[in-house]
């Protein structure tokens, strides 16, 4: 399972968590495994998310040139929230990552969880 927490503070993501594995792949017929000749990397929910929350990651610093706090490991764990005030467009590009995120929770019951989080000052 995918868990997916949206931090918020004053009505604005200010970041995001994402941890886990959907496993979606370990969990289709033999007969369609063999098209992938392989492993669990080549499950979908898992690199449809992952690109999404990339993408998002690279619009900040890249883009939008935000400050901000990233940390990720191999083992299915992302985390990012902005340094800086939140602004519009930072929230363009959180919110363009939610609704994705929301579509493939749509599309893939019980693969992605998510929720949100309300960030206090200091936290």
């Amino acid at each position: 399972m995918i868990n997916v927490v949206f931090y918020t503070k004053k009505d604005y993501i200010i970041g995001y968590k994402i941890e886990g594995h959907s496993d979606y792949y370990k969990r289709l017929s033999v007969k369609i495994r063999r098209f992938f000749k392989g492993n669990n990397e080549k499950d979908v929910i898992c690199a449809s998310v992952s690109s999404a929350a990339y993408m998002a990651a690279v619009g900040l610093k890249e883009v939008l040139k935000r400050t901000i706090f990233y940390r990720e490991n191999s083992f299915g764990f992302m985390e990012l929230y902005l340094k800086d005030e939140s602004d519009k467009e930072s929230e363009i590009i959180f919110r363009s990552l939610k609704t994705i995120l929301e579509k493939i929770e749509k599309e893939y019951k019980g693969n992605i969880i998510i929720r949100t989080e309300e960030k206090k000052d200091g936290s």
